[in-house]
């Protein structure tokens, strides 16, 4: 930037000014969405965990599971 007058100076000025605050507020931003992920990704492991796990479904006694040809459960 070169030959800028006082009234161009203060312009330059005011805009990174106005860049810096956008800085700031994305820097917050990102702040909370970090922690909002951190909150929400740990609470994915615990939701699972091996004891919420859903296992086989047991079957009535005496059922038995087939296969048929075409690997169809009947």
């Amino acid at each position: 930037m070169e030959d800028l007058d006082p009234e161009g100076v203060t312009d330059v000025a005011a805009k990174l000014r106005g860049q810096a605050d956008r800085l700031d507020q994305v820097a917050a931003d990102l702040a909370d969405a970090r922690a909002d992920w951190a909150e929400n990704a740990q609470v994915g492991r615990r939701d699972r965990s091996s004891s919420q796990r859903p296992g086989p479904r047991p079957r009535p006694s005496g059922q038995r599971r087939l296969l048929t040809p075409s690997g169809v459960t009947a």
